[in-house]
């Protein structure tokens, strides 16, 4: 009987220690994304400022969404929904820009970034140089068919994709590099 009533102290001791173990785990997840989340909107609000100082076009290279593509790729869906979402708010409160309508097109373009990154990439698991242009192009081409039937018309979402080419390439480029120099996310 004794032997019985030590056994089952220990279980639920164990069953409470893993508990508390798996919910610090999860809350020290939580604030790290978060962490991420929020360098990586500032690096959203910032990067676009430097391409415009440089006199580069913003619609040609995309610079928001740099940052988007690196959090969906390497911290997940959370952080890249994050990202996402709260980038081109904060640049618009900020500093203005992106003008008013195309904010919409940049958190919808975010956001299929994210669901393409969910789809075909898991965090903290390598991926490869064609899933990070897969996520890229594949947010491009639903943000430009949401686009095209929600907003603008596919002649001008069409437009707007064709001239960002060069941001596309420099972000696949881009993420898959720092990913693969950071040992985690890109072989």
């Amino acid at each position: 009987m004794i032997i019985h009533n030590c056994n089952h102290v220990y279980h639920k001791t164990h069953i409470t220690m893993n508990a508390i173990a798996r919910t610090l785990s999860y809350r020290a997840l939580e604030l790290r994304t978060y962490l991420y989340a929020t360098l990586f909107v500032a690096a959203n609000v910032l990067l676009p400022q430097l391409f415009h100082i440089a006199g580069i076009g913003g619609a040609v290279f995309i610079p928001i969404l740099f940052f988007t593509l690196l959090a969906a790729v390497r911290y997940g869906a959370a952080c890249g929904a994050t990202v996402a979402l709260l980038s081109p708010l904060a640049s618009f409160a900020l500093v203005g820009m992106p003008a008013a309508p195309v904010l919409w097109v940049l958190m919808i373009k975010g956001a299929a970034m994210v669901g393409m990154a969910a789809l075909l990439v898991q965090p903290g698991r390598k991926a490869t140089l064609w899933k990070v242009a897969a996520v890229a192009v594949g947010a491009q081409i639903v943000g430009m068919a949401l686009q095209g039937a929600l907003l603008d018309g596919f002649t001008t979402a069409w437009n707007a994709t064709a001239i960002s080419w060069p941001g596309i390439a420099m972000q696949i480029a881009g993420v898959w590099a720092i990913c693969k120099l950071t040992r985690q996310g890109a072989r």
